[in-house]
């Protein structure tokens, strides 16, 4: 099985320290021109980032099933008597809520925290979504048996797509507390039949369309799953094809208040850097961590994001190309909140 750690690794300062056996930086002081300390979270600038900017809500009859048609031209078919309210374990009738993210772009995966990685190894992202249905109020639950089709577009589709879904399986090597990572949806990485590429014509009716005729190129699928899904490609990369690959930052950029990642120019990728405990640096590996290999001579973008204290913003950006055991030294510079989420959105 292969599996993908996500959700936000918190990063620190400075120094290292170990409690519970869990390493991380201990923070500099730093203080703003009146004196006052400031260490930064780097957690408040994603909560900060509103995820009503990236969701969809449509509404249909359970009864009947709908077709949803997102800003992406993503086709989405809800199946008829397709749901159950998991506090009754009744079928659901009458009008139900669908939300829906869509991520397509490395800084919209950025900004709502997952990372293409699996097991150590490198995803090439065709899209990931995270469905939620429910009726007034209340989530509700796929009944046993029912699926949900994706038919997204793109014109550039690649073989072996895969689909994956998220299960809280995996520790995270800096909390130490569980993590959500990604499961092949099949169980079996060595087949690839899940998702195809195809064609399609569709005839959209008043809800989506008012009865145009909507063409599309790109991946079907279907989903027995709701919540996160993904559609990607596992990278099969050899040994003699990967490196190391580390970010230096002043310090009292730490894990703590500072967060480091690689997006990948040739590829829809993005891997988050950890910090490493011994040697000071945010790194593609960490101990007690699988280590994700990043390919020699890939064109890529390092990116820094900072929180020096409340509404107290830091950001870098470097472009640069893969070399053997790669450091990059990066200096953060002051923004506002909204200039580097805007930076980021044009990723």
């Amino acid at each position: 099985m292969k599996l993908l750690k996500i959700g936000l690794f918190l990063l620190s300062l400075g120094l290292w320290g170990c409690a519970d056996d869990i390493d991380e930086f201990v923070p500099d002081l730093v203080t703003d021109p009146g004196g006052n300390e400031l260490v930064g979270d780097i957690g408040n600038f994603f909560d900060a980032i509103d995820e009503s900017e990236f969701t969809e809500t449509f509404s249909g009859y359970a009864d009947w099933g709908f077709m949803i048609v997102t800003k992406h031209e993503t086709i989405i078919d809800i199946p008829p008597a397709g749901f159950i309210n998991p506090v009754t374990g009744a079928s659901v009738t009458g009008v139900i809520d669908v939300d829906i993210i869509e991520l397509r772009t490395p800084g919209e995966i950025l900004l709502m925290g997952i990372q293409t990685e699996s097991h150590g190894n490198l995803l090439q992202s065709g899209g990931e979504f995270h469905l939620s249905v429910s009726q007034n109020g209340q989530k509700l639950e796929l009944e046993p048996g029912k699926q949900v089709r994706f038919r997204v577009v793109d014109s550039n589709p690649k073989d072996r797509m895969e689909l994956w879904y998220t299960t809280d399986t995996q520790v995270d090597p800096v909390t130490g507390e569980m993590g959500e990572t990604w499961d092949d949806a099949d169980d079996d990485p060595s087949t690839w039949d899940n998702v195809r590429v195809s064609e399609w014509t569709i005839q959209l009716d008043s809800t989506n369309g008012g009865g145009d005729i909507l063409d599309g190129f790109g991946y079907d699928c279907w989903s027995d799953s709701l919540n996160w899904i993904n559609i990607d490609l596992f990278m099969e990369l050899a040994e003699d094809e990967i490196t190391d690959a580390c970010v230096a930052l002043p310090d009292s950029f730490g894990n703590t208040n500072s967060v480091v990642y690689l997006i990948f120019d040739d590829f829809n990728g993005i891997i988050r850097l950890p910090g490493n405990p011994d040697e000071m640096l945010f790194c593609n590996y960490y101990t007690n961590y699988i280590k994700v290999g990043v390919p020699i001579g890939a064109p890529v973008k390092f990116v820094v994001i900072s929180e020096l204290g409340e509404d107290c913003y830091y950001f870098d950006l470097v472009e640069t190309v893969i070399e053997v055991d790669h450091l990059e030294n990066m200096e953060p510079v002051k923004m506002t909140f909204e200039e580097i989420k805007d930076i980021i959105m044009g990723l």
